[in-house]
């Protein structure tokens, strides 16, 4: 089946009046060296920092951030053909300062990207429901009430999967998730959403549009608002064979 067109683009903003790069959204072979390479030189000659993947288990999508949005100290992207052991690397990540702000499944491999933030995490949890708005909502909303922030999305076998991480410094005003099925629409609610101070995180790219998660960060701690626009689109299944038999089920696990 082919893929939206849009992750064949290279797409760039920038900001009103100044040659600073706000956003790219790039397409690279899927092989680690190359693309640690790729993200160095993006911020060293760009300022930009990966917030959202996407694998189509040959290349990687990247949506990347100008870091002054940010204020990333450092990333890592690791992959796990396990999911006890993906578990097990969230609640050390976490415990060592470390937020994942997305993850891809394709294939025999779970792709997470992990980002050092001002924002300490504390907690995450992982919830898995139809794609649908109104599913979405349903599994999420329980644990936005309770401080957790969406932040990584993915589908695997016609499930869509949401991470949740809760920081100990920050709390959420509210939380989108979008659909765009063009590139004209993309470059839009990206100027939008930046002016507003949004930040993108999750990306999930299929054949139809491209979803991204943004959150809103509140100063005072209070439980956040959701907004999801049409439905996810549903991708061609993937398979990742070690949790096949429970990706119905919701997991939590909170660092200690």
């Amino acid at each position: 089946m082919v893929r939206m067109v849009l992750v064949l683009l290279v797409l760039a903003a920038l900001s009103a009046g100044a040659e600073e790069m706000l956003w790219s959204l790039d397409r690279y072979p899927l092989d680690t060296e190359e693309m640690g390479r790729a993200f160095r030189r993006k911020n060293d000659e760009q300022g930009l920092v990966p917030v959202g993947i996407e694998s189509d288990g040959k290349t990687m999508t990247v949506l990347s951030l100008h870091n002054s949005r940010l204020g990333a100290r450092s990333w890592k992207m690791s992959s796990y053909d396990d999911f006890e052991l993906f578990k097990k690397a969230l609640t050390e990540g976490i415990n060592q300062g470390l937020t994942p702000v997305d993850l891809s499944y394709q294939g025999n491999r779970l792709f997470v990207l992990f980002l050092a933030l001002e924002a300490v995490p504390e907690g995450w949890a992982w919830v898995v429901c139809p794609p649908s708005a109104a599913e979405i909502k349903k599994v999420t909303d329980p644990w936005v009430e309770q401080g957790y922030q969406p932040t990584g999305i993915t589908m695997i076998d016609g499930t869509f999967g949401t991470l949740l991480v809760r920081f100990k410094n920050r709390s959420l005003r509210g939380w989108t998730l979008t659909a765009d099925s063009d590139v004209d629409s993309l470059t839009g609610q990206m100027r939008q959403r930046l002016a507003r101070g949004e930040l993108p995180c999750g990306l999930l790219t299929g054949t139809k549009a491209t979803n991204i998660v943004f959150l809103s960060w509140a100063d005072e701690a209070r439980a956040g608002s959701t907004s999801i626009t049409p439905d996810p689109d549903e991708q061609e299944p993937m398979t990742l064979k070690q949790i096949e038999a429970t990706i119905f089920e919701s997991y939590v696990q909170q660092s200690p």
